[in-house]
């Protein structure tokens, strides 16, 4: 009898610890769930207080409440778009009125150019004139042609049929080498920029050397 009531005692001992380790690991769980939870929504919290500050920000920049955003965003980007395409629209009017230009220019020299030569053009322009004017070129001049800009001092130079045998790439480093800048391109056509105030004078002094050879 003593046997069986100690080991019920033992028994009831044994399950109580075991009850209470388990309860006290799910109790732990529990806990550690519930600070993870709230760790987590504390971040959504943040997160959405900085989204709600961003949002007000944005709004206030605008000059529209929170809700009108959206709304005044879209507007916007029409407003963009519709610059941009007034904007391409304008470039592609300046680009065609350059070309024409350019090819005027040569007309207007068409008695000049009785043969092959080696010309320097300055002009008083930026780099998109003087590359129009280069295009050009080859139409009017079969030697030579060297055309620079100022004041930022671009050149191009162009070689036509009649001198084949020089390299533009060439001569715009004997450009370079006297003026500064740089240059690059292809044996008929090569193009620069960076140079100093004395680029005319250096494409005025190739021309004038190259004019002695053709002589």
């Amino acid at each position: 009898m003593r046997t069986n009531t100690l080991l019920a005692v033992v028994t009831g001992a044994f399950v109580t610890a075991a009850s209470n380790l388990y309860w006290w690991h799910r109790t732990r769980t529990i806990r550690e769930g519930l600070a993870v939870s709230s760790a987590r929504d504390e971040a959504i919290d943040e997160r959405q207080t900085e989204a709600r500050r961003t949002l007000e920000t944005a709004a206030q920049q605008a000059g529209v409440a929170p809700d009108e955003l959206p709304v005044a965003i879209e507007s916007l980007r029409e407003r963009i778009a519709a610059a941009e395409k007034e904007r391409d629209t304008a470039k592609s009017e300046v680009g065609s009125l350059t070309s024409r230009w350019a090819e005027r220019w040569w007309q207007a020299r068409t008695a000049e150019m009785d043969g092959p030569r080696a010309l320097a053009i300055t002009i008083e322009g930026d780099a998109d004139e003087a590359r129009a004017l280069a295009k050009y070129a080859p139409e009017y001049n079969e030697g030579v042609t060297i055309v620079t800009t100022e004041p930022d001092h671009t050149f191009v130079v162009t070689v036509g049929d009649a001198m084949a045998d020089l390299d533009a790439t060439d001569l715009a480093a004997e450009l370079t080498a006297v003026a500064g800048g740089g240059a690059g391109g292809s044996s008929r056509r090569a193009t620069g920029g960076g140079a100093s105030e004395e680029l005319a004078a250096a494409a005025s002094g190739l021309a004038d050397r190259l004019s002695g050879e053709i002589d």
